[in-house]
């Protein structure tokens, strides 16, 4: 995505499920917000299922599945300008309005550009983050990835768990490496 950090972050959870005394939650859910887009995760760690399970990434042209140590991405149809759904409790004036200012008025019906078939390719990974590094140390190799990379992937993580203990949006200047509450 060639950026190196979110800019703001926000988070909620908590201890739902094993309420043991630990202090880390076992559900939660932060929203980072970098340059170009934003990114959604989720941490269950009170529900085992494998099924569908590992990580999503959902684009504007397809989406990515990882599980296990298989890949799949899949190219699916553009998403249609007009959000049909949220037309149907207007009424006819306000949606024939609406329709006529992006092209569509005069009852001519939308055309949707024409899409391709979703296809599915799977692509069979490598060694997974910490093998890598497992690898580089016992080889005396250089690790995958720099320093600065982890600094940012380390600091992105801690920008969510700042955001959920304080309960506010957190802001992060990685020019001049300052954290504020937004």
């Amino acid at each position: 995505m060639d950026v190196k950090a979110p800019r703001s972050a926000v988070a909620q959870g908590g201890i739902y499920r094993f309420d043991d005394g630990r202090t880390v939650p076992d559900l939660m859910t932060g929203v980072y917000d970098y340059p170009g887009f934003i990114l959604e995760i989720t941490a269950n760690l009170g529900n085992s299922t494998r099924a569908g399970g590992g990580m999503l990434i959902l684009g504007s042209e397809g989406t990515l599945t990882s599980t296990g140590r298989a890949v799949t991405v899949t190219y699916e149809p553009p998403a249609s300008p007009i959000a049909a759904y949220g037309l149907n409790g207007w009424t006819k004036a306000a949606k024939e309005k609406y329709l006529e200012s992006i092209g569509f008025g005069g009852g001519k019906r939308p055309q949707l550009p024409p899409t391709k078939q979703p296809q599915a390719f799977p692509v069979e990974r490598g060694l997974e983050h910490h093998e890598h590094f497992i690898k580089s140390i016992r080889e005396g190799t250089p690790s995958r990835e720099t320093a600065e990379e982890g600094h940012y992937a380390a600091g992105a993580a801690h920008l969510g768990n700042m955001a959920f203990r304080k309960k506010r949006r957190m802001n992060w200047d990685i020019v001049t490496n300052k954290v504020t509450e937004g």
